[in-house]
This record gives C-alpha cells, structure tokens and sequence, in this order.
C-alpha cells in the first residue's frame, strides 16, 4: 500500500481514489450483500432478464439458494463466488471481498451494542454461567 497525499488514508493500486482505512466504519447504512449486487446488477439488467430459475440451473444449484443469496438471507461462500464469477467475470475474490464488508460491517454494529474491547484490556478471566448445575 502506498501512502495518499490525503492525511490518514491509503489506497491500494486499484484506483485512483483512495478509501480512508476506516471507511467501512463510517458507513452508516450496510454496505450492499453481494447477492443483491449480482441479481440487481448482472441478471436483471440482461436483456431479456434471466429468471432465477434459469440462472439457478445453468450454475448447478438449486432455486431455493439462489434466491436466499439474492435476497440477502444467505452468504455468498466461496463456491457461490466462483459461479458468480463463471456467470459475470466479476472476479470472485470481489464477492468474497463484497460479503466480507457486509459480514464485518453487521458485526462492527453489534459490537457497539456491547461493551467495546479496548486494546490492552485484559480477556475476562471467568466466564459467566447459564446452565444450572445437578438438578
């Protein structure tokens, strides 16, 4: 990575604009789930649209997950990335890198629900029990 002439922020080689290294922190809604991307983005806009079931077929996969993709309820593995990739020539590392940042963006949400860990904070030493114990 090489330093950008903005303070406090790098980029990577692959554009011109660089992203500040917390970028995905500021956001303030989720970035897009790369399901919705590939069914907004790349079959809808064919012409004329496939339908999830034909694209569901051609990728060897069954309706039921496609659509569960699409719809943002199940994550993009990276099995689904290589056909995603087989059927756009979207590189599948970019699907993985797309449900990573949604994945990490939900997660830093629920973190700030919870009490923060702070770098040099020591782990709890014991864990609270919820089972009850002989009975």
């Amino acid at each position: 990575m090489s330093k950008s002439k903005t303070r406090g922020t790098t980029s990577r080689k692959a554009g011109p604009f660089p992203m500040p290294e917390d970028w995905l922190a500021r956001l303030r809604q989720p970035p897009p789930h790369p399901g919705v991307v590939f069914r907004e983005q790349f079959r809808e806009l064919q012409e004329p649209p496939i339908s999830t079931r034909a694209t569901a077929a051609r990728m060897g996969i069954s309706n039921n997950r496609l659509n569960e993709i699409e719809l943002g309820k199940r994550s993009v593995t990276a099995e689904t990335a290589l056909l995603f990739e087989a059927m756009t020539g979207f590189g599948a590392e970019s699907w993985c890198r797309m449900q990573m940042h949604y994945d990490l963006w939900h997660a830093m949400q629920a973190a700030k629900k919870n009490r923060p860990l702070i770098p040099g904070d020591p782990f709890p030493t014991t864990v609270p029990s919820t089972h009850r114990s002989g009975n």
